[in-house]
């Protein structure tokens, strides 16, 4: 079954009206996934016969009047997507916590293709002092078992925490050209017009479709991508030719990038890497006081012992 990925960042009147409408597309064609609408576009992730995802991606087409939405297609099933059909309204399409108008996707960065991503990558010197910096704007949890060579890692738990980040980091992108990327590309088009907002980045590219873009067209990660592209359905991760590990369990240090036992850190809840070794697993769950590595950083610290450690946030 094809799953496709897609956002469209455009202006949308009656988005209530729309939301009806996909619903009942969805229902009608026999759809499962989960999909996005605000004021500022559309963003979602579903999967369907082959037929009915052609026929949806013919009726966004429409709907928007434009030719250019972005569909992203890989191979799933429709396991991937239990909850079966969802359209949600919000404010913004990816939570950032930022009002749409102070960054907005009609002020993001350009798009660069693939090949030009991984040719800078390829061509960037070893050189502390170096002007280019690659930046992964997902979260902690994300790169922790998939990035780019070299890459800048911000240790955020969720993309609302990427404003600060940089407010906080503001002397690392001085001057410096900025190669940055996401998971499918819509998280970079407000990080990138947050960055640029602040006036202090020499210049600012973004992965035109996202790690998932890249992966199709480097499915061994082209000498640059290293480890496994997470996604966000019963997948897990994108399949990828040549996977490496480069994740690590926060217990022992060994090598580890399943999240499929869906340990969660005590504070904030979201997904940690532990091995299956009863030695890590059987200390955080007896402990119960497992940090990801964002809370460790902000040395915070909780008593969660009446909550179970693998529930959801």
């Amino acid at each position: 079954m094809p799953i496709s990925l897609f956002y469209h960042y455009t202006d949308l009147e009656d988005v209530e009206l729309f939301a009806r409408d996909l619903r009942s597309f969805g229902m009608k064609h026999n759809l499962a996934g989960r999909i996005r609408i605000s004021s500022e576009g559309i963003n979602g992730t579903f999967g369907g016969t082959e037929s009915a995802v052609q026929a949806f991606h013919a009726f966004i087409g429409s709907r928007l009047n434009s030719p250019d939405v972005d569909f992203k297609v890989s191979e799933g099933s429709e396991r991937n997507f239990p909850e079966g059909w969802k359209v949600r309204v919000c404010k913004e399409l990816v939570t950032m916590g930022i009002e749409p108008e102070v960054a907005s996707w009609k002020q993001a960065a350009p798009h660069v293709a693939p090949e030009q991503f991984r040719e800078e990558i390829l061509n960037r010197k070893e050189d502390v002092k170096e002007n280019l910096i690659v930046l992964d704007v997902r979260n902690q949890y994300e790169s922790a078992i998939g990035r780019f060579k070299g890459a800048i890692l911000p240790p955020i738990r969720q993309f609302s925490d990427f404003p600060q980040y940089v407010r906080t980091n503001e002397e690392l992108f001085r001057g410096r050209r900025v190669l940055m990327y996401c998971t499918g590309g819509i998280r970079c088009e407000r990080a990138s017009a947050f960055l640029a907002s602040k006036g202090i980045a020499k210049s600012i590219v973004q992965l035109r479709g996202g790690i998932d873009r890249f992966l199709n067209r480097f499915p061994d990660g082209g000498n640059v991508f290293e480890g496994k592209n997470l996604v966000f359905d019963t997948r897990m991760v994108q399949p990828i030719s040549n996977p490496t590990i480069v994740g690590r369990c926060i217990i022992c240090s060994t090598k580890w990038d399943d999240y499929s036992n869906n340990f969660r850190c005590a504070y904030c809840r979201v997904r940690v890497l532990i091995c299956n070794e009863l030695s890590c697993t059987g200390v955080f769950i007896e402990n119960r006081n497992g940090l990801c590595l964002s809370c460790r950083l902000q040395e915070r610290h909780s008593d969660v012992r009446n909550k179970e450690l693998t529930d959801g946030p």
